[in-house]
C-alpha cells in the first residue's frame, strides 16, 4: 500500500494499481481480522484512485467499491463507509453511470452528517455537485458550493485520500455550472482561478481537467482558436503523463473544437485518437461523447449516413443515463444528419426541451437556431425560436445571428 501510494504521488497510476493488486492478493489470504478488513478496504478505495487516474477497467472499480462497502459494514467503520460512497459516487460520474453517482453522493451526505469530520461533509457536497453538472444537470450546483468555497480555498488545498487537490475540483465544478447555464463572467472567474490553481500544485490529473474546463468556457463565448489551444494543452498533459481518460475526454472535446474551426482533417485525426484511448477503459459516457462529436465531423463533411448513425449510438447512451448534454449534442448531429426536414425538427424539439428543463442556456440558445434553420424563418415556430435564442445570446453577451442548420 505504502509502494502504491508513493507511486500516486508520482502520478504513476499504472504502477500504482500494479502495486495495489498484489496488496489484495496478499490480503485475501491472510485471517479476517479487523487489521486486516481495513486494509483491504484501504486498498480498493487506492485501486479506485489509480484505476480512474490511469484510465483502466474504471467500470470494474464499481464492483470492487461494492465489495469495500460490504467489508467497512461488516466492521462498522463509518469513516471509511463515508469514503467508499464517496469514492463510488466519483467513479460512477467518471463513467457516466450518473444514477449511481448521485445517490452515492447523497449516501455519502447522509454518512458524513454522523461524523465529526467537516472534510468528508464538504466532500459529499463536492459528490453531489459533480454528479450534477457531469450529467447535464446544474441547477443548484452553486448554491451547493458557494457557501463552502472558502473551506476549500483554505483547508482542502491536498488530495485528501481522492485523486486531485479538492479546492480546484470545487472551482472547476463552479465554473462548468456557470458554463452550463450561460454566465460567461463567472464561468471565466471560476475556470481562471482552477487553472492557475493547477498550474501552481502541478497535478497533471487536476491540470487536463483544468484546461477542459478553461476551453469550454471559451467555447461559452465562441472563442473557437481559445479552446483548441488549451484543449490542446490538457491533452498533451494526458498524454505526458499516461491519463487515458484525460486523452479521451480532451480529444474528444479538442477534435469538436477543430471541428467548429473548420480544420476537419486535423479533427477525424484527433477524434479518432481519442475513440481509440476508450477501449478497455470501461467508461461508455466518454466512449459515447466520442461518438457524438465523430458525428458532428461526419456531419460537417457530407458523410450524412455516417453522421446519422454515430448520432444514434450516442443517442442510445444519453437517453437512458439521462446525461443531458449529450442527448442535446447528439440530437442536434442527427438533425444536422437527417434528410427529413420534420425528423430533424423533432430532434431538435426534443434537444430544446432538454436544454430548457435543464436550464442550459447556450445549448437552448444553439437548438433554437438550428430549429429555426430547419423550419425556416417564415414560420411561426421558426420566427419564435430565432427571437428566443437571440435573446438568450445577448443576456450572454453574444451578438444577434441569423439562424442555420447544424452548427
Amino acid at each position: 500500500l505504502a509502494a502504491a501510494s508513493r507511486a500516486e504521488g508520482r502520478s504513476s497510476y499504472v504502477d500504482a494499481a500494479r502495486f495495489l493488486s498484489w496488496e489484495l492478493e496478499a490480503l485475501g489470504r491472510l485471517p479476517r481480522t479487523r487489521p486486516n478488513l481495513e486494509r483491504m478496504v484501504d486498498a480498493h478505495i487506492a485501486m479506485r484512485v489509480a484505476r480512474t487516474g490511469a484510465g483502466i477497467r474504471m467500470g470494474s472499480v464499481l464492483g470492487e467499491l461494492a465489495q469495500a462497502e460490504l467489508l467497512a459494514t461488516e466492521i462498522d467503520d463509518l469513516d471509511r463507509m463515508t469514503q467508499v460512497a464517496l469514492h463510488r459516487s466519483y467513479v460512477a460520474s467518471t463513467i457516466g453511470d450518473h444514477h449511481v453517482a448521485l445517490d452515492a453522493a447523497l449516501r455519502a451526505q447522509a454518512l458524513a452528517s454522523r461524523l465529526e469530520a467537516p472534510q468528508w461533509r464538504a466532500e459529499a457536497i463536492l459528490a453531489e455537485a459533480q454528479a450534477r453538472v457531469v450529467s447535464g444537470r446544474p441547477g443548484g450546483v452553486a448554491e451547493l458550493l458557494l457557501p463552502e468555497l472558502d473551506f476549500f480555498r483554505t483547508e482542502m488545498r491536498r488530495q485528501h485520500g481522492m485523486v486531485g487537490m479538492r479546492a480546484t475540483w470545487a472551482l472547476m465544478h463552479l465554473a462548468e455550472a456557470h458554463t452550463l447555464t450561460g454566465r460567461p463572467g463567472d464561468a471565466d472567474r471560476f475556470s481562471r482561478e482552477a487553472l492557475a490553481l493547477a498550474r501552481e500544485h502541478d497535478r497533471p490529473f487536476d491540470l487536463a481537467y483544468a484546461c477542459w474546463v478553461r476551453g469550454s468556457a471559451w467555447l461559452l463565448v465562441e472563442q473557437i482558436d481559445d479552446a483548441v489551444g488549451v484543449f490542446a494543452q490538457g491533452l498533451e498533459v494526458g498524454r505526458v503523463h499516461e491519463l487515458r481518460w484525460a486523452s479521451a475526454w480532451l480529444g474528444a472535446f479538442l477534435g469538436f473544437a477543430c471541428t467548429l474551426q473548420g480544420d476537419l482533417e486535423r479533427a477525424a485525426i484527433v477524434l479518432d485518437a481519442a475513440l481509440g484511448e476508450t477501449a478497455g477503459m470501461e467508461a461508455p459516457g466518454i466512449e459515447a461523447r466520442v461518438l457524438a462529436h465523430q458525428a458532428r465531423l461526419a456531419a460537417d463533411a457530407g458523410h450524412r449516413e455516417t453522421a446519422a448513425d454515430l448520432a444514434d449510438r450516442a443517442i442510445a447512451y444519453a437517453v437512458p443515463a439521462e446525461d443531458a448534454t449529450l442527448e442535446i449534442d447528439a440530437r442536434r448531429c442527427a438533425a444536422a444528419a437527417s434528410d427529413d426536414p420534420e425528423a430533424a425538427a423533432e430532434h431538435l424539439r426534443r434537444a430544446v426541451q432538454v436544454a430548457r428543463r435543464e436550464g442550459l442556456i447556450p445549448f437552448l440558445s444553439f437548438s433554437l437556431l438550428e430549429l429555426a434553420g430547419v423550419l425556416g424563418a417564415r414560420s411561426e415556430e421558426g420566427r419564435d425560436a430565432v427571437d428566443e435564442a437571440n435573446g438568450l445570446r445577448m443576456r450572454m453577451g453574444l451578438r444577434r445571428v441569423r439562424p442555420s442548420r447544424g452548427r
